[in-house]
């Protein structure tokens, strides 16, 4: 499902409403999930379509440590330790931890922002 919600993201850019979004993920604490999801979209979009978003999560949606974004992972030691080395630098500078190379990310991209 992660690898899916850039996809999802890019291919619904012109019928999101960003301020709603936003508003929503910050009200229950998932700035820096939802921060991760766009900028990933913009990334292999090739597009500062959502630029400006990004700029208001930067500004409210930084975790003071960075956390695990797969519920349990942190009471799992090898899950720890994949997430460790496979998490993208784009999810560690919103915070996030996460067992998926971005390579998974570009390639499921690759294959399905186009369908």
């Amino acid at each position: 499902m992660a690898r899916m919600l850039p996809v999802f993201l890019w291919r619904t850019r012109d019928r999101l409403d960003l301020a709603e979004l936003v508003r929503q993920a910050e009200g229950k604490s998932e700035g820096p999930a939802l921060g991760f999801f766009l900028e990933t979209a913009a990334r292999l979009g090739g597009s500062g379509v959502f630029d400006e978003t990004l700029r208001r999560l930067r500004a409210s949606a930084r975790p003071a440590r960075p956390f695990y974004f797969f519920v349990g992972a942190h009471g799992r030691p090898w899950e720890r330790a994949a997430a460790d080395e496979n998490t993208p630098a784009v999810a560690r500078q919103w915070g996030l931890l996460m067992n998926m190379p971005w390579e998974s990310f570009a390639s499921y991209f690759e294959k399905a922002a186009e369908l």
